[in-house]
C-alpha cells in the first residue's frame, strides 16, 4: 500500500510558515495553491512509477491510496463537518486545520 500526498497547501503547519498577505496565492478555500500543486505533482508522479512497477511485477498487489482527494472533501468543507471535527478530531493534521481555519475568521 502506498501512500499518496495530502493537499499540503491546507495543512496548517505549512498555512502558518508560508503565510501572506499575497491573496493570490490561496485558493477559495484558503489553502495555499503552489503547495497543494506540488502534491498533486508528486501524486501524478507516484502513480506513474507505481504502474512502471506494476509492469515489472505483475503478480505484485500495489495499491495507491489517495488522501489528496480524500482530505481535500474534508478541507474544503469544514462548516459541513463542524460538529465532526469538533468532537472527533482524530487527525491531527485535520485539527490543526480547523483550528487555523476558526482562527483566521475570529481575526
Amino acid at each position: 500500500m502506498i501512500l499518496g500526498n495530502l493537499p499540503i497547501g491546507c495543512n496548517a503547519i505549512y498555512l502558518t510558515i508560508y503565510e501572506t498577505k499575497d491573496k493570490n496565492q490561496y485558493d477559495q478555500f484558503g489553502c495555499l495553491k503552489w503547495l497543494n500543486e506540488f502534491a498533486e505533482y508528486y501524486n501524478h508522479e507516484l502513480q506513474i512509477e507505481l504502474n512502471n512497477i506494476r509492469g515489472l511485477h505483475p503478480r505484485a498487489n500495489i495499491i495507491y491510496v489517495d488522501y489528496y482527494n480524500a482530505t481535500s472533501t474534508l478541507y474544503h468543507n469544514l462548516k459541513k463537518f463542524d460538529n465532526l471535527l469538533n468532537s472527533h478530531c482524530n487527525l491531527l493534521y485535520i485539527c490543526f486545520k480547523y483550528a487555523y481555519y476558526f482562527k483566521s475568521i475570529i481575526m
